[in-house]
């Protein structure tokens, strides 16, 4: 299958897990190992030209430590955006501060 076969909502998804496989710098053979999945399926997941389904998108969610809920709801919204991701994924780290960056935002944004 190419690309063009896929919705949109799929190559959003896809876009998702690639960004998020780049912040947390995992090979595609790790995340086949993860998921019990192949690693030429992985590929074809990530790159948005094989259906994603609710179950993929569940592994291939644990297995990059994402919320499933939040990054699907992130690709239905890309997807009707025309694809583009308007919060792109950060690294998050654990060992922030999350009271001092809250009174910063408070501070700057009364």
């Amino acid at each position: 299958m190419n690309d063009d076969t896929q919705g949109p909502e799929t190559r959003a998804l896809a876009e998702l897990f690639r960004a998020r496989r780049g912040v947390v710098q995992m090979s595609q053979s790790k995340i086949a190992e993860y998921t019990g999945m192949t690693q030429m399926s992985v590929s074809r997941k990530l790159k948005g030209t094989s259906p994603i389904t609710i179950y993929e998108a569940s592994l291939l969610a644990r297995a990059l430590d994402m919320d499933l809920g939040e990054t699907l709801a992130q690709a239905i919204d890309m997807a009707r955006d025309g694809g583009e991701n308007p919060f792109p994924l950060v690294a998050h780290n654990p060992d922030a501060d999350t009271d001092t960056e809250q009174e910063k935002t408070e501070e700057n944004h009364p």
